[in-house]
């Protein structure tokens, strides 16, 4: 080691094992932030629009769409692949659950309509799960009414709609930027809903602008990416043959 002190000194003997010893800890740093990265972009672009489900009750199926696991990196760089399954209804159970969190100072639950599907009738091993409705807007009651609603429809021939003349909910589709801002925040189109419906969460947020801006702002664009490049699904000809066209009561005037 002689000569390296020679060569370099003792400073630059420092700065030289530092660089040794830097250099790869920050090119890990740089790869886990790139696939971190691409990782996010994939969920965001091109995902599927929806993941809708079909209870079929003159076969007694259930079909749903869903999105496969990555297999390789390659896949980051390619549209989500989607794969249709296929359900006895006679295998599958409704489950109310229940998940508790807090935020520090408050404790609050969220409640999942979940379905397990059973492997076969002599073989009671899960082989899949799946939820029914958004467990941020599912309350308590709600989750059994939904379970009842399904079961009734699947069992007894219950109505498609809870009541004739309910119409469907549809997203409406993001026009612009400006739209998608207005669904992740206050600084969109929807400021004034904000000030009326809550004017010292506005008035806050107003404040507190200056740090929270950048975050609206990466939210708000992914929003938007995510709206205008998703893949709309469509059923595989096996699942419409199956199950038929569409057929819903119509709306009342």
């Amino acid at each position: 080691m002689h000569w390296v002190y020679r060569i370099l000194g003792v400073e630059g003997w420092i700065v030289g094992f530092g660089l040794l010893v830097l250099l790869p800890i920050s090119a890990i740093f740089l790869a886990v932030g790139v696939y971190a990265f691409l990782k996010g972009w994939h969920e965001t672009i091109r995902q599927p629009e929806d993941r809708p489900i079909i209870f079929d009750r003159k076969h007694r199926k259930v079909y749903r769409v869903m999105r496969e696991e990555y297999r390789s990196f390659k896949d980051m760089f390619r549209p989500w692949p989607v794969m249709v399954c296929e359900y006895d209804w006679d295998l599958v159970d409704g489950e109310h659950n229940a998940e508790i969190y807090t935020t520090g100072g408050t404790v609050a639950r969220n409640h999942y309509l979940m379905f397990a599907v059973r492997k076969s009738e002599d073989d009671p091993t899960i082989i899949d799960s799946f939820e029914v409705g958004n467990s941020m807007e599912s309350g308590e009651e709600l989750v059994s009414c939904m379970w009842e609603h399904i079961r009734r429809f699947m069992e007894a021939r219950g109505p498609h709609l809870p009541t004739p003349d309910e119409p469907l909910a549809e997203r409406p589709p993001i026009e612009s930027w400006w739209q998608a801002m207005g669904d992740v925040g206050p600084y969109g189109p929807k400021l004034g809903h904000w000030w009326r419906d809550m004017p010292a969460l506005t008035i806050f947020m107003l404040i507190i602008m200056p740090v929270m801006l950048p975050v609206y702002l990466l939210w708000g664009t992914g929003n938007w990416l995510s709206r205008k490049t998703a893949v709309k699904i469509e059923w595989p000809r096996q699942v419409l043959e199956a199950v038929g066209p569409r057929r819903l009561p119509r709306a009342s005037k």
